[in-house]
């Protein structure tokens, strides 16, 4: 699965949903050297320092296999 998520600071990445369970989740993001662990904490995530994280979009079930490097344009939700 195709991941967008936003960080603190209001910056968005796009990454590859590797593992997913109850409390935690695995991404592949391009320009981090290892996986990223995302886990639950109450009602939200958080990467493993405690940095809250938005999930905005998740994708399945398409061939995702260049879609990850494409920029990703801002988009205005009503």
């Amino acid at each position: 699965m195709f991941m967008i998520i936003r960080d603190s600071t209001g910056r968005r990445r796009q990454g590859i949903l590797l593992a997913v369970s109850v409390g935690r989740m695995r991404l592949a993001v391009p320009g981090f050297d290892d996986v990223l662990e995302l886990r639950r904490s109450r009602r939200d995530w958080v990467f493993e320092g405690g940095e809250p994280v938005k999930i905005e979009g998740i994708v399945s079930g398409a061939d995702l296999s260049g879609f990850c490097f494409q920029p990703l344009r801002p988009t205005k939700v009503a």
